[in-house]
């Protein structure tokens, strides 16, 4: 026989442990705000060394760091699954040039956009420094390359929901405006 009371006392602890997690998300979200995006700012204030897949690439300040987030590795990842050879794609937002460079690896022929001078400037020493052929060109969007086409469209913009006050801003927010 199920008595009631020990149902009753299930669902309140039940309740009640929701309730904690649900507060001690929100107390990890705002500690983790307060110390992790300081000592991730503190970091990416100079420029910073990254390898992937054997690639060396140098990261510089105000350019989307590959490696902070799972996304870009899992974009890369995902991208090398693919037979992209003999495709003409380009990388929108391409920040350091990393999914740019792992299409070129495949065998596509690669143009990587960004609307960062910062980015672009990145993103084509990296490539130059891994003798992996990209072109890089400032662009806002599609802007700069609306004659061309484009086997895939490869973009992994950083996602974040603020409006811009600048062009670098902009380049590292780009996700919710388009």
């Amino acid at each position: 026989m199920i008595n009631l009371a020990n149902v009753r006392c299930a669902r309140w602890i039940r309740k009640r442990s929701n309730d904690r997690s649900l507060r001690m998300k929100g107390l990890l979200k705002k500690i983790s705000g307060r110390t992790w995006k300081p000592a991730v700012k503190f970091y990416l204030r100079k420029e910073v060394s990254f390898r992937y897949d054997g690639m060396k690439m140098k990261i510089t300040p105000g350019v989307f760091h590959p490696g902070f987030f799972f996304s870009t590795k899992q974009m890369a990842e995902f991208l090398r699954t693919q037979d992209l050879s003999g495709m003409k794609i380009i990388d929108v937002g391409c920040g350091s040039g990393l999914l740019a460079m792992v299409c070129a690896r495949a065998g596509a022929e690669v143009t990587a956009v960004d609307i960062s001078a910062n980015a672009i400037a990145c993103a084509g020493k990296n490539a130059a420094q891994n003798s992996i052929k990209i072109r890089v060109l400032g662009s806002d969007l599609f802007e700069n390359v609306r004659q061309e086409k484009f086997d895939r469209i490869v973009v992994n913009p950083p996602y974040y929901q603020k409006d811009a006050a600048s062009v670098e801003e902009k380049a590292d927010r780009k996700s919710t405006r388009l």
